[in-house]
């Protein structure tokens, strides 16, 4: 006897032979599902949580003149999309050499991922928009970065939703845009007793005041660079400033924030100060849709920290499905971070 004879002689593909008994003149095959087959049976969906396990015995076709009974394990599961996901987040993780993404969407209320997509960007989410239509899910608020490939399928599949542009990316991109503005002042300042100011100060630029060390010196390292150069001052001054948009107790106020920045920006005439006003005035209302929605993808990058530390584990997954199947299960395990 065999998993192949079960699905050979009853078409059972989902199921894994575990042992026949014969009790009072009656066949009893036992079966177990398989852990790739557990999913919701109205959507089809495998982001399910397992709530335990039932028998059921299920008469079939006899073998010549004695009755067949097939004994297996019902897992009953909790949908995530029967229960109508109302917050999510959408962002790409690295998952190894060879600039390979997936795309991964979360529930943001109970913690589960809902969606793992190959590659990053639009694509890799259409699975997942189907899910959403079947199931008829009312999601009200999505959290992604400013990628537009993002922004492009969401506004195309979640016309109803708001658009929560994700704090630390806005942060994260004008940080990036201040280290380059470094680099090029930098550059200018070349065989001058100036440029040596300059040199290391791009981590203490980028860090929040309060977390400078005094035992390092670091804020007074920090004013002595920013004393030698006012479009340096400035730029700095106005990081601190767009931190604070995300920091007020009324949306009305960070708005006025928003302004004031945008204002400011260009009244500084730095093209980079100015061509970053653009684009706050662009998002304006996906960056204070905070304000209605306090949600942000942080959670995802929470998550792609247990990812890591579970790859490291394994030593890595070679069955790209099996491994898709452990991230839709990954709000069930505990991970130590470890390295």
């Amino acid at each position: 006897m065999s998993t192949s004879f079960i699905y050979h002689a009853f078409g059972l593909r989902d199921y894994f032979y575990k042992t026949t008994r014969f009790i009072g003149g009656i066949i009893t095959f036992e079966l177990i599902p398989k852990p790739e087959a557990v999913k919701c049976p109205e959507f089809n969906s495998r982001s399910v949580t397992r709530k335990g396990i039932v028998t059921r015995d299920l008469r079939t076709i006899p073998v010549g003149s004695k009755p067949v009974i097939l004994r297996t394990a019902i897992q009953r599961v909790w949908c995530s999309f029967c229960q109508f996901v109302r917050q999510i987040a959408i962002d790409e993780i690295s998952i190894g050499k060879g600039h390979k993404y997936l795309t991964i969407v979360m529930d943001l209320e109970s913690g589960r991922i809902l969606h793992v997509g190959e590659g990053k960007g639009g694509e890799a989410l259409k699975s997942f928009w189907t899910k959403v239509k079947i199931s008829k899910a009312k999601i009200k608020a999505v959290s992604i970065d400013m990628s537009p490939a993002y922004l492009s399928a969401v506004i195309e599949n979640l016309s109803g939703s708001a658009i929560v542009f994700d704090r630390f990316h806005v942060v994260k991109l004008f940080n990036e845009k201040l280290s380059d503005f470094r680099r090029k002042l930098y550059n200018l300042l070349a065989n001058t007793g100036q440029q040596k100011l300059l040199k290391g100060v791009r981590w203490l630029l980028l860090k929040n005041p309060e977390n400078l060390s005094d035992d390092k010196k670091e804020a007074q390292r920090l004013e002595e660079a920013l004393k030698i150069n006012q479009p340096l001052l400035v730029v700095y001054y106005m990081k601190e400033e767009l931190r604070q948009i995300w920091n007020q107790k009324k949306k009305e106020t960070a708005e006025k924030i928003v302004s004031n920045w945008i204002n400011l920006a260009n009244i500084s005439k730095i093209p980079m100060l100015m061509k970053f006003a653009k684009t706050l005035a662009v998002h304006r209302q996906r960056i204070l849709s905070y304000y209605d929605y306090r949600i942000s993808t942080g959670p995802l990058e929470g998550t792609n920290n247990k990812i890591k530390t579970m790859k490291r584990k394994a030593y890595g997954y070679r069955d790209s499905e099996f491994f898709r199947l452990k991230l839709l299960d990954l709000h069930n395990k505990r991970y130590a971070l470890i390295g």
